[in-house]
């Protein structure tokens, strides 16, 4: 999640961000990761998004499936 001894820096940091445990993060981590996921997630579609408008699909090219005789 965040390298080495990342959930102690975690637990023993200003603000604390895990519970002492120093296996599970707590509401104001819970906050940050999920921000974290957020981001990631918006970032994602953006470069997607991106790449489909850079794609050229007009709907006279699509295959039609042709009429049964």
């Amino acid at each position: 999640m965040g390298g080495y001894n990342s959930m102690v820096s975690w637990a023993e940091g200003n603000p604390q961000l895990a519970n002492l445990d120093y296996t599970h993060p707590n509401f104001a981590g819970g906050r940050k990761i999920a921000g974290m996921l957020y981001d990631d997630i918006i970032k994602s579609y953006d470069r997607y998004s991106k790449t489909v408008e850079t794609m050229e699909v007009k709907r006279d090219t699509m295959i039609k499936p042709q009429a049964k005789q």
